[in-house]
């Protein structure tokens, strides 16, 4: 039977070592190999190394999987040594930029602790987005704005964001994006002034979304926000992936004022793909009355 890609991989690394050396050079040795034969290959290499002295160099492309089974990184371009070291020193978003010319975000990953690459979106100058479309402002934090962000940016949706934590994962998204926000410190409640900014932002969106944060007495502001964009005139959506009632930390403070909410107009949707149904359809009903009104204005003139 013939061999698969992995397995031949396989085969001649086994042949490699059976002449005992010290030193295995590899050129690519997970190219065009499925994930399970790329993670076989490298854990292979990894135990050799840790268990039987054998020193391994390989040139790899997935920076992911050179962050994850190699101890020291080489960065090169056009034959010239970019960055030597650690994967921390190595695998920084500058140098990934200046070598390959690509955007990316560069994180330590959850479970492992080690530096994984993603693409960044495309980050868009100040003032390129399309503003036919009007104004969308998202009280998020948590991360569960990132993927708005990016969804209504694409869409042609100005967005504007607050309040965040400035280590907040919605944050560095919406600094990628050159969304407007505004920002708290870390570990801190919402002052005064952070609101305030806040509804400033608010009172030049054309609708607000309230996404479906957890809401505690620190952040609890962001909700009274939600309410002075119903008394400014505002379409307000309240994304309720997660019972309010789950996300209230407040001793049911925030369930109250989010049934308030919803009683003086603010319409719930349960996910992404509904509230851009729902907002799309408010934004295009707004600009429809707006010409109207602007026609009749003409005409009494």
């Amino acid at each position: 039977t013939e061999l698969s890609g992995g397995e031949r991989q396989l085969v001649i690394i086994a042949r490699a070592l059976t002449q005992e050396p010290t030193v295995l050079l590899l050129d690519e040795p997970t190219s065009h190999l499925d994930i399970n034969y790329q993670l076989e290959i490298m854990g292979l290499l990894k135990r050799l190394t840790s268990h039987e002295g054998l020193i391994v160099i390989a040139v790899i492309h997935d920076l992911n999987l050179a962050a994850q089974y190699c101890d020291r990184l080489v960065l090169l371009h056009k034959g010239e040594i970019i960055s030597l070291g650690s994967e921390e020193e190595v695998l920084t978003a500058e140098n990934i930029k200046s070598t390959f010319g690509a955007d990316v975000i560069v994180k330590r990953h959850v479970l492992t602790n080690q530096c994984y690459v993603s693409p960044s979106p495309v980050k868009r100058p100040p003032g390129a987005l399309r503003k036919d479309n009007g104004t969308i402002h998202l009280i998020c934090g948590g991360g569960e704005g990132a993927s708005l962000m990016y969804l209504l940016t694409e869409k042609g949706y100005e967005v504007t964001a607050g309040v965040l934590n400035i280590l907040d994962t919605d944050c560095e998204v919406a600094k990628l994006l050159n969304i407007p926000v505004v920002t708290e410190a870390p570990f801190s409640a919402i002052t005064e002034e952070a609101f305030q900014a806040h509804l400033a932002l608010i009172e030049h969106a054309d609708a607000v979304v309230l996404c479906s944060i957890p809401f505690g007495f620190g952040n609890l502001k962001n909700m009274e926000a939600a309410e002075a964009a119903l008394r400014m005139s505002k379409s307000v959506l309240m994304i309720e992936a997660k019972s309010i009632m789950e996300r209230d930390f407040t001793s049911g403070e925030a369930t109250k004022r989010f049934g308030e909410l919803k009683n003086k107009g603010a319409v719930t949707v349960k996910n992404q793909e509904e509230m851009l149904t729902v907002l799309d359809k408010k934004i295009s009903m707004a600009h429809t009355l707006n010409s109207g009104a602007m026609a009749k204005s003409m005409t009494y003139r």
